[in-house]
Parts: C-alpha cells; structure tokens; sequence
C-alpha cells in the first residue's frame, strides 16, 4: 500500500500502518518547521542561562584550531573583497562604530588624535606668500565647485595618511567642500587645475 509523505508530498510504500513520513529526515524537517519558532524561543533561553559554560567550549576549541580558523576567515575576507566589496565596507564600518563606543576603542581614538597633534606641530609651517600665489594662481575660488565664499587650505593628502604642508600638497576649497572631503584623498584626475 502506498501514502503520500507528509513532508515532501512524494508516494511512499508504507514500513508501517501509521507512517506519515517516508524517511526519518522528511519527519525532522517538517517538525522543524512546524515548531521553528518554538524551538528557537527556547534556544535563546538556554544560552543566555548557559552562555559561560558556550564561553569555554569556544575558548577551547578556539585555541585547538587556531590556524585553520584563521586560513579560513582569511579566505572568506578574500573571496568577499573580491566578489561584494561594498558589503565588506558596510561590515567594518559596523565593526568600527561598535569598537568606537568600547572603552578600548575610546582610549585608541584619544590617542591617534595626540598622535595626530604632535605630528602637525612637527610639521614645517605653511609659507604664506607662496600660499597667496597658488590661491591667486586658482582665481581665488574653490578646485572642487568654483565658488569663492570662505576659501580654506585643503591637504590634498591628509596630514593624518602621511601627508605634509608643501605648497605642492595644498589646494584651495570652500568650507563646505573641504568639511565633505574630510580625512578622503581624491582622485587628482578629478581635480581642476589652475590655467
């Protein structure tokens, strides 16, 4: 005698007068389904009653596989870089604002901003004739949009990446443009240059 299964509708000779299912698999998965919800409410409430005993289940197994785990996520940050970038941009971004509110992420960002400090007052001054050429040289407007309200020097490299106060280094852009551009270098194709 023939039934359908309950699970994957495919017609099955029966083992067994009350069978429902044709394997133990389809009887898994349709139960799973059914009660998904259920079963994940209560997973939730046994990890967060159990999560220090998981804590050192995954410290162990952690420092047991250590080197493939690595291989591993290095080859996933690879073959992600290569086929969803922007995705891969969204991630650290994430990562990096959650980091940012941790106390070690505070402290860093305290530090690369004394680092950054110290690093222009280092730097040799901007000299200001040859600074009033190059602004004259620019008709005295903005190298991003051409306007010529509230002119600032701009770092074509930022001296946060390594750039310096050259005069070859320095551009003229408008307030609004300099604060978009912020910490960015630019492509120099892009850049309009003076006549």
């Amino acid at each position: 005698m023939q039934k359908q299964c309950k699970h994957c509708k495919k017609s099955f000779n029966l083992p067994h007068f009350n069978s429902k299912f044709c394997s133990h698999v389809c009887n898994r998965r349709f139960f799973t389904a059914k009660y998904r919800n259920r079963i994940s409410c209560y997973n939730k409430i046994y990890y967060a009653n159990n999560i220090e005993k998981y804590k050192e289940l995954w410290k162990k197994y952690h420092d047991a596989h250590k080197e493939e785990l690595s291989a591993r996520s290095r080859q996933r940050y690879q073959l992600l870089k290569k086929n969803n970038p922007e995705l891969l941009h969204r991630w650290s971004r994430k990562g990096g604002k959650r980091y940012r509110q941790t106390e070690n992420g505070k402290l860093t960002k305290r530090l690369d901003f004394h680092r950054r400090r110290n690093k222009i007052k280092l730097l040799e001054p901007i000299d200001k004739n040859e600074w009033l050429e190059k602004l004259k040289s620019f008709g005295s407007k903005c190298v991003n949009c051409g306007s010529s309200e509230k002119i600032t020097i701009d770092h074509i490299v930022p001296i946060s990446k390594g750039g310096t106060n050259h005069i070859n280094n320095l551009q003229p852009l408008c307030g609004y443009c300099n604060s978009s551009k912020g910490a960015k270098i630019k492509d120099e194709g892009k850049v309009r240059h003076s006549k």
